[in-house]
């Protein structure tokens, strides 16, 4: 069964604990688009955390719930009528970029060390990739909020290849995922983590 996505953001914390006192993993049904494998994702990253005895903290939550804005924001944008595509592209791309902020301060926050945090560096650093494939389509945001100035502040930036664009349509946003959820699993079995993606 799918997980409500506004609720699962708002018990996020709350799930991480019994996850950490059980164990067990949580499991999100993607959709077909790049944008609800980011969720799933970044599931995967905070499971190896916990798995390693490190609890990802509240910014956790920030980030989970910048995924699902992501999400909301694509499906309005690919929906909308021509006459309202430039104000949804720019509150898109703005929320986007608040999207990649909140991973990096998430991600500078947990002060890993050693082989733990080259392994969660490269998974972040493919989620913000597949975010920032999703912007070249995209006007620019008019204003910069101070989120992403602090995060672009912060002395350890996750460096990152940015992939090609990624037309914001069905077929695009599926091509995306396929190319995600294999790059993604390459990188976690590499490691010796289980695939975060089952086909």
């Amino acid at each position: 069964m799918e997980l409500n996505r506004r609720s699962f953001a708002k018990s996020a914390l709350a799930l991480l604990g019994a996850i950490a006192i059980s164990g067990g993993s949580m499991i999100m049904v993607a959709c077909g688009s790049v944008v609800n494998d980011l969720v799933t994702a970044f599931q995967s990253i905070l499971n190896i955390l916990i798995s390693a005895g490190i609890v990802p903290g509240g910014l956790a939550t920030i980030v989970v719930t910048a995924l699902n804005d992501v999400i909301d924001a694509v499906q309005a944008y690919e929906s909308a009528p021509a006459a309202d595509k430039q104000s949804l592209g720019e509150k898109l791309a703005l929320i986007i970029t608040i999207a990649q902020a909140d991973l990096q301060s998430w991600f500078s926050g947990l002060n890993l060390t050693g082989t733990l945090a080259a392994i969660v560096e490269s998974l972040v650093a493919v989620l913000l990739s597949e975010l920032a494939g999703l912007l070249p389509t995209l006007p620019q945001p008019v204003t910069i909020p101070d989120v992403v100035r602090i995060a672009r502040a912060l002395p350890h930036q996750i460096t990152y290849r940015p992939i090609g664009a990624i037309t914001i349509t069905k077929r695009g946003m599926k091509r995306a995922s396929d190319r995600f959820r294999a790059r993604f699993n390459a990188l976690l079995t590499a490691d010796g983590y289980p695939e975060a993606f089952h086909d």
